[in-house]
């Protein structure tokens, strides 16, 4: 198995590509697919923290959708207005957090971002190019 990236095929999404991620629903590497959630549409609020970038928390729904510092954005679900309390509360964070989605009952899903959307406009365009 070759893993230098010089030595990727360009064409293809592979764990290289900026803004891919792992989907286990269509078995490879993506960057988007019907599989991501999209945004909430809500203000995110930046936190201090050595992981977490900013936070988003949907009472109505029940979703907490987190930036990451190595941009990755991911929506978990369902999140009580209690623990998002103390997940706010908790120093440092993302322990908390870490330590809130090991349930099983919590959904992890990868968000649809404006990086992801411009990467797949980029890998289209260059499709229709060549």
């Amino acid at each position: 198995m070759n893993s230098n990236k010089f030595f990727s095929d360009p064409d293809q999404v592979d764990h290289h590509t900026p803004e891919s991620h792992w989907c286990g629903a269509c078995m490879h590497w993506v960057v988007d697919c019907d599989h991501l959630a999209n945004p909430l549409p809500i203000a995110h609020r930046k936190v201090e923290d050595g992981w977490i970038r900013s936070l988003a928390y949907d009472r109505v729904r029940g979703r907490l959708e987190v930036d990451y510092k190595w941009n990755s954005v991911r929506q978990y679900s369902p999140i009580s207005p209690q623990r998002f309390r103390e997940l706010w509360n908790a120093r440092p964070m993302h322990l908390t957090l870490s330590t809130m989605i090991d349930s099983r009952r919590v959904r992890e899903d990868y968000v649809r971002t404006e990086g992801k959307v411009l990467v797949t406009l980029l890998k289209g365009w260059e499709l229709v190019v060549a």
